[in-house]
């Protein structure tokens, strides 16, 4: 094996490892994109996410057409600004949190340690029990706490080298995979396939690409289709229930 070929299969390794695998309590047969490409059909999955984005995507996926305290909003994020209400929702659900001047700078990239404080509080995860893993580079880091939770769910973890990498800002692949792990979104093309027969790909992903079947989950609608078996198993769990609400009423009437 060339040695840049085994270089590009460490790196991969590294950052899967970085990520995490778990599945989700949260899967369900129904999911909606929450990811969206850019007009020329690419999705740049190298590039770094913003505060704002990962605002909008989050409010996205939980919010449910609920109002929003105009009182708690950021000083640096007004009306018109695209993310406005998206951060402003995030903010009266305390998932996000200003900084000692009110503001939340929303063009500043998103961290690793961050985006751990954001999905906790989003989702409300607890550290699992009798899951515990040590990190040379986050005792004293602010988000000490989520970063540890994330790692016990199994949704992210860290480097070879024992650190997280707190500060490490997160792409948009990485944030692709960290959700959809987050939300149980199925994640093999032939599956997708099947739940989307028009399915959006990525013009400028490779299919071997690591987080390639990540992307194409994240960007497109989802939905769990009945198969024939499926209809034939709930109509006779539907003709098993009638049969048992008949012999009911016919003992009464006994």
């Amino acid at each position: 094996m060339k040695r840049s070929t085994r270089r590009k299969l460490a790196l991969t390794l590294s950052l899967i490892m970085s990520l995490g695998l778990q599945r989700s309590v949260f899967a369900s047969d129904t999911y909606k994109a929450y990811m969206k490409g850019y007009p020329d059909g690419s999705f740049k999955p190298a590039s770094v996410v913003t505060r704002a984005e990962v605002a909008v995507m989050i409010s996205n996926l939980i919010r449910d057409d609920e109002e929003i305290d105009q009182s708690l909003e950021f000083t640096d994020v007004k009306k018109g600004n695209w993310a406005y209400d998206s951060v402003n929702y995030l903010r009266t659900k305390n998932i996000l949190s200003s900084d000692n001047g009110g503001k939340y700078s929303v063009k500043d990239d998103m961290s690793r340690a961050e985006l751990c404080s954001v999905i906790v509080k989003a989702y409300h995860l607890t550290k699992e029990d009798g899951v515990s893993k040590k990190f040379s580079d986050i005792e004293k880091n602010e988000y000490k706490e989520y970063i540890e939770i994330m790692v016990s769910n199994g949704y992210m973890s860290g480097y070879p080298d024992g650190t997280f990498k707190p500060d490490k800002k997160v792409s948009r692949a990485e944030i692709a995979s960290i959700l959809n792990d987050v939300l149980g979104r199925p994640e093999a093309i032939e599956e997708l396939k099947k739940m989307n027969s028009k399915l959006l790909m990525p013009k400028d992903v490779n299919a071997n690409y690591w987080a390639y079947s990540n992307i194409v989950s994240a960007i497109n609608d989802l939905k769990e289709q009945e198969t024939v078996q499926d209809n034939i198993t709930k109509d006779k769990q539907e003709e098993k229930t009638l049969e048992k609400e008949d012999k009911k009423e016919t003992e009464k009437v006994d």
